[in-house]
Order: C-alpha cells, then structure tokens, then sequence
C-alpha cells in the first residue's frame, strides 16, 4: 500500500545493496500495490467477459470552456502513439480498438462491463491537492465534453480483470493518511476493476509503446498482470536504449484481488 510520500515512488526502480546484475527490485519480484489493507479482497467471479476493448484519443479536438475554466488549461499536446497503441493492444488481444473521434465517454461506459481486459492510451489530467481537476481526455461527442471525471469514472459498471490507463501521472492524485491516493486508479477499483495498471510519472511516446508490446504479449500468453507487468519491465531492462528507470519503473499495478493475485 503506498501512502503519503510513498504513494509516489517507484517501488521497481529500488536497488539491493552490492554487486549483481538482479540490483533492481523489478528483477526479482512481481509488484502490486492495495489502495488500502481493507479493500484487498477475494474477487468473485463476474459474467463472462467478452473481449478486450482498447481507447487511443491524441487529444487534439475542439472543446468547450470546461477545460479552461475547470482544469486551467487552454490546449493539449498531440500524442502520435495513443491511436497506434490502441491497435496494437487490440491486435495482440483479438479485441476491438475505438480510436479518434470514436473513442467518447459513451462507447468507453459501452465498454467497461463486459470488457476482459480495458485499454485507454491518451492524455490525463492530475491534480495532486484538487480531484476535481482530474480526469482522463476522451473524444467529445453524444453531449459529453470527453473529460471523464473522477465522479463519472465511479458511476461505471466495471467488471474487467485488468484497466490500463496508458497516460502521464494516471497513478497520482490526492493523498489521504492511512488511505493511499484517491486518483483514477482508486476509483476504477471502486467501480469494479480487480486490477490498474497506472503511471507515476511522464510516459514517453516512442518507448511507451514498445513497453505495452511486451506487457500485451504476456497477457495474450494468459500471464496475470502483476507477471505480465515484471515481464515487461524485465525485458525493457534487457535493452541499453530502454534501461533506464524513467522508462519502466513508473508504471505500477493497483489490485484489490487479494489472494487470487500472484
């Protein structure tokens, strides 16, 4: 459980003390993260899922006010990989991908009950002392302004294994004493999720991609998350242009599964 200070390190990128190539806990343990002691549970069964599902939104769309007046921000900086990730996620895991000005508010609440695994690759706005300036970027349409806020992400009916929120700081929030964050991730659980993958910190855009390479991979290989994320890590390791801490180690899974989790 990661609380106060805690709740933002990268637990993966600490190191033993003395010689080794293993030097990096990521190498030597799978790592999973409870909100709190008292929501990490057995997970009933739910309905059978039906397929993975896999948002990409660059964040370049014409918005209302809300954006300016509500999250004090004018425009979004383009992200080149989100659409090309979610087609990938969606092509190793024979899932569908909702890309562009297809990937709204209403096909994501579509989505999120029958969803085995649910991807979304784009833009996310984290306020560390304000949850009301939190939200991740979706395309508007159908009347919604394509900020999902914490209070909209708590109202859907989540029953997916595994939500990955492939975004800068997804993992970050409001911190509470004894309670961890109260973020994104915190509320997907809330909502249903048994798993989020989430991030401490900036993704880059090319690395971030082949990161997602490996850990879909695994999970098409029905590996469980928490071996599915240490894959991916390890493997990121395994390369000298993608080693560095910076481009694994933020990214972190939050589980209420308890015993089921291995």
């Amino acid at each position: 459980m990661g609380t106060g200070r805690w709740a933002h390190l990268p637990f993966a990128a600490l190191v033993r003390p003395g010689p080794g190539a293993r030097r990096w806990l990521a190498q030597q343990h799978e790592l999973v993260l409870a909100p709190t002691l008292r929501a990490w549970r057995e997970t009933a069964a739910g309905p059978v899922a039906a397929q993975a599902c896999a948002f990409g939104f660059d964040g370049l769309a014409k918005r209302d006010a809300s954006l300016q007046s509500h999250f004090m921000r004018d425009t979004l900086p383009r992200l080149d990989r989100a659409e090309a990730e979610a087609r990938m996620v969606a092509k190793k895991l024979r899932g569908v991908a909702c890309l562009g000005m297809q990937a709204t508010e209403q096909a994501l609440r579509a989505a999120a009950p029958t969803a085995s695994v649910l991807h979304v690759a784009g833009h996310a706005l984290v306020d560390d002392e304000d949850s009301s300036r939190t939200a991740l970027v979706l395309a508007p349409g159908h009347g919604d302004d394509g900020l999902l806020t914490l209070g909209e992400i708590l109202e859907l009916k989540l029953n997916a294994p595994l939500v990955v929120l492939s975004g800068c700081h997804t993992a970050r929030g409001e911190r509470f004493s004894g309670e961890g964050v109260g973020a994104i991730a915190r509320c997907l659980l809330a909502a249903g999720a048994a798993n989020v993958l989430a991030t401490l910190a900036p993704v880059d855009d090319n690395k971030t991609q082949r990161f997602f390479e490996h850990f879909t991979e695994a999970l098409a290989q029905g590996q469980a998350p928490a071996t599915a994320l240490a894959r991916a890590q390890r493997a990121m390791l395994a390369q000298k242009s993608s080693a560095h801490p910076a481009l694994w180690a933020g990214f972190v899974l939050h589980s209420v599964e308890g015993q089921r989790q291995r």
